[in-house]
């Protein structure tokens, strides 16, 4: 640390910023939010073969054997994460090609916890293995078109924090609060639209709510205080450039100068909206974006955190003032022998 410390102070006055001399490692362990996909409880999941069951059928059927593999593939991950375990289990030779292929593999092996609470929210016999690769593979948010690092379960959407909970595809409501403005009973509005149960509670998505009012023909007016949260889990994303798998990383140094109101341009307009028109909508924005790897070293090097030395400056300060503190601690003598 203290080579870059000393790198950092040999190029103060250049134009590019000085932390364009650290390495990668520094910078990521500095500034990175999770600083690892292991930090993120990013568990990669390694597909294991079924223990060998000499009573098992070792020959597939003529649906292999017959059908292009095209067709094979279409007909196979079009059908829901549930049926395709169930089709894995008759035979080897369908095992062996399910848990084979690329598409399963990346979803299965790197989105388990997706996986998990699709299961806990019984969405698991709605959607198939290929809508969730086509989402895992496309690391925008179906909102703003940021990198978003969150998946929507209701709709299967890939969301931002910025987003989730501030549009009507990306937003939940309490079955309690809009019977009585739709005007239908509650055992009839869970059979007119999906819904979904979450410990005692059971929620819509906003957009399907609205839909039905405007079908209905009336008006009506959700909360916006509605915690998301139990709707939306983390969902790792393919880098487009690198096709590597990523989490998303936060920059630590803007959450640093938005809570310590140390950077200037914390509090001004962004140059384009992101769903809100007020500053604390803008300072959202700044703590939640979340950047690839080489997209949040970028965002360093490049001087587009405004408070990137800053922040370096300050955290170098702070390692000083604990060493100074702990120089001073009297420490009893060691006992010999």
């Amino acid at each position: 640390m203290e080579d870059e410390e000393q790198k950092f102070l040999e190029h103060p006055g250049t134009e590019q910023s000085p932390l364009a001399y650290v390495n990668n490692a520094a910078l990521l362990d500095m500034f990175s939010s999770p600083r690892s996909n292991e930090e993120a409880s990013l568990k990669i999941i390694q597909i294991q073969s079924r223990p060998y069951n000499p009573h098992r059928p070792k020959v597939a059927s003529n649906f292999l054997d017959t059908l292009p593999i095209e067709l094979v593939d279409l007909i196979l991950f079009s059908l829901d994460c549930k049926s395709l375990c169930k089709l894995s289990a008759t035979n080897s030779i369908f095992e062996s090609y399910i848990t084979n292929h690329p598409c399963y593999k990346l979803v299965v092996e790197n989105c388990q916890n997706a996986l998990h609470s699709i299961t806990r929210l019984g969405l698991e016999g709605t959607y198939s293995v290929k809508d969730m690769y086509d989402v895992f593979r496309k690391p925008y948010c179906s909102a703003c078109n940021d990198l978003g690092p969150c998946l929507f379960l209701p709709k299967l959407k890939r969301c931002c924090m910025n987003c989730v909970g501030n549009c009507e595809e990306l937003k939940i409501v309490r079955i309690e609060l809009v019977t009585s403005q739709l005007g239908v009973p509650h055992e009839e509005l869970i059979n007119m639209i999906p819904f979904y149960a979450t410990g005692p509670w059971t929620y819509f998505c906003a957009s399907d709510v609205f839909e039905l009012a405007r079908q209905r023909k009336v008006s009506i007016t959700l909360p916006s205080y509605e915690c998301p949260w139990e709707t939306i889990v983390q969902f790792p994303f393919l880098d487009p450039k690198r096709g590597t798998v990523e989490v998303g990383r936060r920059c630590v140094g803007c959450a640093w100068a938005v809570e310590t109101n140390s950077d200037p341009r914390a509090h001004t307009q962004p140059s384009r909206p992101y769903g809100w028109t007020d500053t604390a909508g803008h300072i959202r924005h700044r703590v939640f974006q979340v950047y690839t790897t080489e997209g949040l070293l970028e965002h360093i090097r490049s001087g587009e955190c405004a408070s990137a030395v800053q922040y370096w400056n300050a955290s170098f300060e702070i390692d000083a003032g604990i060493l100074r503190c702990l120089s001073r601690v009297q420490f009893p003598p060691r006992v010999i022998g």
